[in-house]
């Protein structure tokens, strides 16, 4: 198991741009379900390929749950994109951690 110090100089400036990025338009929960998914998967391809999918399923009523799942795939292509599985859902959780901060954050601003 990687633990929290293990992160290195890079990826934890991946984890908090992610977490800014998903901060400005992405419920959290929404986020927190796809990481116990991207958890208990254990295969990027699959991961991803889900993440595409789900905007677009029949089973997405609300408009503003399409687009979270819009800005999850976004983030997750783009800053995941290269890593193995442990180190992705090692900066994935991270990211996650830090959304309630930038979220709270941006809501001090407004």
């Amino acid at each position: 198991m990687v633990e929290k110090n293990d992160l290195t100089n890079e990826e934890w400036k991946i984890c908090h741009e992610m977490a800014r990025v998903l901060a400005r338009g992405t419920d959290r929960n929404e986020f927190g379900k796809v990481i116990t998914y991207m958890r208990r998967e254990q295969d990027p391809k699959k991961f991803l390929t889900l993440l595409y999918r789900l905007p677009r399923s029949r089973f997405i009523r609300s408009k503003k749950t399409q687009t979270y799942f819009e800005n999850i795939y976004e983030a997750c292509r783009g800053y995941l994109r290269g890593l193995d599985q442990e180190r992705a859902v090692l900066i994935a959780f991270w990211a996650f951690r830090l959304l309630t901060y930038y979220q709270k954050a941006e809501s001090k601003t407004r």
